[in-house]
């Protein structure tokens, strides 16, 4: 009677137990990598986020004058279906510092603009004013959230695929 014992190592979908453990290891290898991408791409949105809330800071310290709106027209663009969409607006202001006036274009992309407004202007190069959406920062709070979430992401990944690799370890 012939011997019909199968051998005691498992195949699985083509691999046998040591092949499945290096598979494993490699994959952990691969996520702590992701994780370490995500990490630091979370932190560089953090970070940029901080630097634009000093760079606001700063701004906003600066002294105001009233500019006159000249002008203030929507520049179009197409989209892919060629439907036209208001891509900015072009705004020509002019503002007095010190007795010396100064006109400028611009681009601005929040909102049509008329009148006058209130502008910061660097007291070191008059020629450079800030609108308020820039001394507020409104966009900072965006970076930090994505920052936060992409980070924690990040972070969770990494720790979670080196739990894993530890115990591929110590299961060998």
């Amino acid at each position: 009677m012939e011997n019909n014992t199968v051998a005691k190592e498992e195949i699985v979908f083509g691999y046998n137990e040591e092949q499945m453990k290096t598979e494993r290891k490699s994959q952990a290898k691969k996520g702590v990598i992701a994780g370490v991408v995500l990490l630091v791409f979370g932190g560089a949105c953090v970070l940029g986020g901080v630097l634009t809330s000093i760079n606001s800071r700063k701004i906003a310290a600066y002294p105001t004058v009233q500019a006159q709106v000249l002008q203030c027209s929507a520049v179009t663009g197409t989209n892919s279906d060629g439907n036209e969409y208001v891509d900015h607006f072009k705004v020509d202001l002019e503002y007095a510092v010190d007795g010396k006036t100064y006109t400028l274009t611009g681009k601005h992309s929040d909102k049509r603009m008329e009148g006058e407004i209130t502008v910061h202007y660097n007291p070191g190069r008059p020629d450079k004013i800030y609108l308020e959406a820039q001394v507020r920062g409104e966009d900072n709070v965006y970076w930090h959230v994505i920052g936060g979430i992409v980070g924690a992401l990040g972070l969770g990944v990494v720790f979670g695929e080196r739990k894993n690799k530890r115990k591929l370890t110590e299961g060998q």
